[in-house]
């Protein structure tokens, strides 16, 4: 099974979300045509907060103490500048280097993000040559041969953190005017802008997590037009207050673990984000972390887990299912379509699809039943709450079933930490 024909596991175990009320459950009697951010872009109309600013990458303690453990935003400017790549990234230094035949990128093809949208597929130095005359972009994992240009952040550069928590590094790349959907990552994020400018505008989930209804059912994301904001059928967002960042090139910006935000970029425009596991990072002493930058420090000295790595700690798992499976309670079906059933469907031989099947199906029954506490046929946040520790450690053992029943692990990381079709978050 190819991860680049298919979405991977995760996507589909944990990507039926849904972050605010759902269009049978809102109720809003009172007229919002009138406030002053209806049918304008995503963050108009409401109040706007500034985040903290910092020179340069804090050190590695300050950071994720006050704002990785905090989840607070971060921005830090300028910090990109210590990178090689900040000067080296010209398109003539792409075009210059000796690649590999297979050096293949995956492209957006429309810069307003549609996810459902046609992709293609391009040698990386022919998407250099066109990409200032079309609407293409570069939405991939950074190929390994640009690795060891980027200095990976000095705010993360605690031992640990790099040795187990690193989920992937990302590349959006463009000739500018991308607009993303309005989203959330189940991740944490840093993302350095190389060129160009962007702006992020922001809303924290903590506080507000219930008045931004991410309504697709694919995964953490919203349906509604960034740039006209109906407020009619996303009441909650005439009561939240944003946070508007603009970036520059040389600055990154740390985004909290699940904070909803929408991202727009504007001239030659180069980003790379990384993103790491928040539950595992968290289990980081700070003792160890220094208070220094190591500029040897690439990205090449730094393992890739992969997103389905998100999936091997208890405390991913618990959040996964608290915050977005369990928020109306679910039954048996809706549990199997939340856990990676569609995937059945890409299995072509019908003889493993029906063995695949009927294994499949024993282990979600047996799973239901675990975190079903009071046997109701329904699984709600009250049962989650109550599940014994126990519990969550069988949840872990029967995740890891299921990953390995779809192949998941097994010789294929490198695909599943650069499939594209993950990650569609930022532009």
């Amino acid at each position: 099974m190819k991860c680049s024909h298919i979405v991977t596991l995760v996507s589909f175990m944990f990507g039926t979300v849904i972050l605010g009320t759902s269009e049978n459950d809102k109720q809003s009697p009172k007229d919002l045509t009138s406030e002053p951010g209806h049918m304008k872009p995503f963050g108009s109309g409401r109040p706007s907060r500034q985040i903290d600013a910092v020179d340069g990458f804090p050190d590695q303690r300050a950071f994720l103490r006050d704002y990785a453990f905090g989840s607070k935003p971060l921005k830090m400017t300028g910090a990109a500048k210590l990178s090689p790549a900040f000067n080296l990234w010209t398109d003539d230094y792409f075009l210059s280097l000796d690649l590999p035949e297979e050096s293949i990128v995956h492209l957006e093809t429309i810069k307003k993000e549609s996810r459902q949208q046609d992709t293609e597929d391009m040698k990386f130095q022919d998407f250099i040559k066109i990409y200032n005359k079309t609407e293409y972009y570069m939405v991939d994992a950074v190929p390994e041969y640009l690795g060891g240009d980027l200095l990976f952040p000095c705010a993360v550069q605690c031992t640990r953190l790099m040795e187990e928590s690193v989920v992937t590094a990302m590349m959006w790349f463009s000739s500018g005017g991308t607009k993303s959907v309005v989203h959330a990552d189940a991740v944490d994020n840093i993302n350095c802008l190389y060129r160009g400018n962007k702006t992020f505008v922001m809303v924290d989930t903590n506080k507000y997590r219930d008045k931004v209804d991410l309504d697709r059912p694919e995964g953490l994301y919203s349906s509604m037009d960034v740039d006209r904001v109906d407020f009619t059928k996303f009441p909650g967002l005439a009561e939240v207050e944003f946070f508007h960042v603009h970036m520059t090139a040389g600055d990154c910006l740390y985004i909290p673990y699940r904070w909803i935000h929408q991202v727009r970029s504007f001239g030659s425009n180069l980003a790379v984000n990384i993103w790491w596991d928040h539950y595992s990072a968290r289990d980081t002493d700070l003792d160890t972390c220094g208070t220094s930058c190591d500029s040897s420090i690439t990205l090449t000295n730094v393992k890739l887990h992969g997103m389905d790595s998100t999936m091997s700690n208890i405390g991913s798992i618990k959040d996964h299912l608290i915050n977005t499976v369990a928020i109306r309670g679910i039954d048996l079906d809706g549990f199997k379509k939340v856990f990676a059933e569609d995937m059945i469907e890409t299995i072509p031989n019908e003889e493993s699809k029906a063995k695949i099947a009927s294994v499949y199906n024993e282990l979600m029954d047996e799973f239901f039943r675990t975190l079903d506490v009071d046997s109701d046929g329904e699984i709600n946040t009250q049962d989650l709450l109550t599940v014994p520790e126990q519990a969550w450690w069988d949840a872990q053992t029967y995740i890891a079933e299921v990953q390995q029943l779809f192949g998941v692990g097994e010789g294929e990381d490198e695909d599943l930490v650069t499939d594209p079709e993950d990650v569609h978050d930022e532009l």
